[in-house]
């Protein structure tokens, strides 16, 4: 019996394993998309400010259930392009309200200015 129950928790964690990378992995997929269109809004608007692009990148997350801090996004100003570095822990056991195993993720993203912009 006591084998038995082994197995079955055995089998649990592997399922629990699979579920936490598979929602870390779309939760990467979907904060990359919701960066490539707010880069593709700011271009065509010609408003591609980092403050706004932060602004934005942070609601979208929240709308997306992705868990980010305002300080979690960072981007850097630069002569002809815009940094974006974000990072968040995407969680893989929660207890009582309390992430206890997470997987730290990250997307680093380097976009050009249009070129009335610069």
């Amino acid at each position: 019996m006591a084998r038995i129950f082994g197995w079955m928790v055995f089998v649990a964690e592997i399922l629990v394993g699979t579920y936490a990378a598979g929602m870390a992995l779309w939760s990467h997929s979907q904060l990359t998309n919701a960066i490539e269109n707010t880069i593709e809004e700011g271009t065509r608007g010609g408003r591609l400010s980092p403050r706004a692009l932060k602004e934005t990148l942070l609601r979208k997350a929240t709308e997306l259930g992705v868990r980010l801090e305002e300080n979690s996004v960072v981007i850097e100003d630069g002569q002809q392009t815009l940094d974006i570095h974000i990072s968040w822990l995407s969680p893989v056991l929660t207890i009582a309200a309390r992430d206890w195993l997470v997987i730290p993720m990250t997307i680093d993203k380097s976009v050009e200015r249009p070129a009335g912009r610069r």
